[in-house]
């Protein structure tokens, strides 16, 4: 009666330009161990079925002028172990290996593992445990987890160090998730009122007045019935869920209010801009500034692609704006991997509402030619990146 027991695993072809022996040979042994093969001539056969026709050909000539099937199976498995032997370099391996970097989205245990593969042919021995560690510090991103690991004792291990990264950035993802802050989805525009506020507030109407110009100039486009802007459709609007300041009906700004332009006809009123203080805890001698913009309408010549972080991002143009900001969606499907730190300045929007950020991190820019490290405050649902 023939037996049905089956294989356990099975081995698939081997490729010499797609897989690593060392690797496939690990695999083979183990299948004969599994599968209680241990007759040399069955074990010869079965790596010889599983060479693809190159490898094939590639043992053939190896073996000559004995024919493969006719050496015994220690001697083949020598000869082609021998052939597909990696010649590395100690210095070239540990160039590499010194030279890594952790990547964006590689969690702490994954990068911990790819600097143990680096290690594999750098020949640390003793000092194995040392270089891994000192190797997984120094190759973290700059941010709040590498600062906490900076903070550790010189004789910590590996093995801490990676626990200490993975519970950090836990705690991280916890922190951000669970804030109780505002939620508003209003684009603020923010300027910095140090030495030379002064002078920005003074070319504020200037500036109001050539914009004003440039969007009497654009007829083509139908201003937002929220905001009165031309550069989005009014479902998109960011400043859809505010209340008029005149009518106190949700849903546009005062800007745009009928009663407001049927309270101006023939007062020859002006639009002006507002300007309301932020209140800043911290210990910084500057004092910030939320400017507003009313009934200024601005073409789409105003949103540009900007690469942050290697990413093309669409941002928003604003000449009142000197601070940039994101909104949270963003931060979290593009830049989790960068550490942010919390803030104490508050935000006051258009209707005078209070807006407090999630917290401020700092992401390479680089537009055309230019290349900046830029602070970027984070806004749990604010509008397209400012």
């Amino acid at each position: 009666m023939a037996s049905t027991m089956e294989n356990v695993g099975h081995l698939r072809e081997f490729n010499p330009q797609t897989c690593d022996w060392q690797i496939f040979k690990s695999r083979m042994e183990n299948f004969f161990v599994a599968n209680e093969i241990k007759d040399e001539d069955r074990k010869r056969a079965i790596v010889l079925n599983i060479l693809n026709e190159e490898a094939y050909k590639l043992v053939f000539n190896l073996c000559l002028p004995t024919q493969p099937e006719k050496m015994k199976y220690v001697d083949l498995l020598r000869i082609i172990t021998e052939h597909f032997k990696p010649q590395q370099s100690v210095f070239s391996a540990r160039y590499k290996f010194y030279n890594a970097k952790k990547i964006e989205y590689e969690t702490p245990k994954e990068w911990a593992a790819r600097l143990r593969s680096l290690a594999a042919h750098c020949q640390f021995e003793e000092s194995l445990e040392i270089a891994l560690r000192d190797q997984f510090l120094m190759g973290y991103e700059k941010g709040a987890v590498q600062d906490r690991l900076f903070e550790e004792d010189v004789k910590v291990t590996f093995a801490k160090v990676i626990d200490i990264a993975t519970s950090k950035m836990a705690t991280r993802s916890t922190s951000i998730e669970t804030s109780n802050l505002k939620k508003d989805e209003n684009l603020y525009q923010v300027a910095s009122t140090s030495q030379s506020s002064k002078f920005k507030q003074g070319t504020h109407m200037s500036q109001q007045g050539k914009m004003q110009k440039r969007s009497a100039q654009v007829g083509t486009y139908s201003p937002c019935l929220v905001c009165g802007r031309v550069n989005h459709l009014s479902k998109f609007c960011f400043h859809k869920n505010l209340s008029c300041n005149i009518c106190n009906l949700k849903g546009h700004l005062a800007t745009v209010c009928n009663n407001k332009i049927k309270q101006s006809v023939g007062k020859g009123k002006r639009n002006t801009r507002t300007v309301h203080n932020i209140d800043d805890n911290s210990s910084c001698d500057d004092n910030l500034q939320l400017f507003s913009i009313d009934n200024v309408n601005t073409d789409r010549d105003f949103t540009i692609e900007v690469k942050i972080e290697n990413k093309q991002i669409k941002f928003q143009i604003d000449s009142g704006a000197s601070i940039s900001a994101i909104n949270y969606d963003t931060y979290v499907q593009n830049f989790s991997n960068i550490a942010w730190q919390r803030t104490d300045k508050r935000l006051f929007l258009y209707n005078k509402q209070e807006m407090k950020p999630v917290g401020i991190c700092t992401l390479n820019v680089r537009y055309k030619e230019k290349n900046e490290n830029i602070d970027f405050y984070i806004i749990e649902n604010g509008g397209i990146p400012l």
